[in-house]
């Protein structure tokens, strides 16, 4: 009882700084919150609406994810994405927190247009929280910008959220703009390392590293670890024809162990190598 209160305390008032507007990612806890930009899938695309998806795909994915191993502090997300001819769209539903204590209820849509090796893309978000139903929801918008290219087998990103440093209320804390640069490099083809840095003023700069390591055509491993807090983290994925399974866990020195369970099915076969997404 004591270590919940202890989290709870802690964590809830980050909330409206690192976490705001932030939406999950189904392999997040295995990559140290490192992306795909190669080939992404519908979460990662509304983390940053630059990645990649090949021409004529779509997918659907789901996922839940409980923190810390506290029920008050799940988080769960439905999103879908598409790519025709040179457009990427992306859109979903997340909820963080318990509805009896403190609840983040997330829509974004995220939209990029691809040409040759570059790419341009922006997102809008709509945020609602509640506080156990003693007081009236509070609720805000924001949105962001990104750009990414392609060289070979490299790929870079960058995004900024938050632009319009939105409020919950005109007296509450400014949730503060966020800046990200994202890494990916294809030593073999199947075998892709992640790099991240996130910069928020305030707010130490996060850096992170993360593979994907593929042992079949359809499954892969996956490996993280990122600072500010430290925290390390692993995962599988395994491909069954067009679906995508992926279990991935965090742990924190302090606070624990983190869970990801996610699900996707989508209109092409589920690989583990590196595609012409980007293209």
């Amino acid at each position: 009882m004591f270590r919940r209160f202890l989290i709870l305390v802690c964590f809830l008032p980050m909330a409206h700084s690192v976490y705001a507007f932030e939406f999950m990612t189904g392999h997040g806890n295995g990559l140290g919150q490192s992306l795909l930009l190669s080939h992404s899938t519908p979460s990662m695309l509304l983390s940053a609406p630059t990645g990649g998806l090949d021409n004529g795909e779509w997918r659907i994915e789901s996922g839940i994810s409980r923190l810390y191993d506290l029920s008050d502090l799940d988080q769960a997300f439905l999103a879908s994405a598409f790519r025709w001819r040179g457009l990427i769209a992306a859109a979903g539903v997340s909820q963080f927190g318990n509805r009896d204590l403190y609840a983040e209820r997330i829509a974004k849509l995220a939209l990029s247009y691809r040409y040759r090796h570059f790419v341009l893309g922006g997102s809008g978000s709509i945020m609602s929280t509640s506080f156990g139903g003693g007081y009236a929801p509070l609720n805000t918008t924001t949105f962001g910008l990104g750009a990414a290219a392609s060289f070979k087998r490299v790929y870079a990103s960058f995004s900024a959220d938050n632009l319009n440093s939105p409020r919950l209320d005109p007296s509450s804390p400014v949730i503060r703009p966020i800046y990200s640069l994202y890494g990916e490099f294809w030593s073999t083809k199947s075998l892709s390392t992640l790099i991240r840095s996130t910069f928020e003023k305030t707010e130490k700069p996060q850096f992170a590293v993360g593979q994907r390591i593929g042992v079949s055509e359809l499954s892969s491993l996956l490996w993280g670890l990122q600072t500010a807090p430290i925290q390390f983290g692993g995962g599988v994925e395994l491909g069954i024809k067009s679906s995508r399974i992926s279990y991935c866990v965090s742990y924190h020195p302090v606070l624990g162990m983190s869970h990801t369970i996610a699900v996707s099915y989508g209109s092409k076969t589920a690989t583990t190598g590196a595609t012409d997404a980007f293209k």
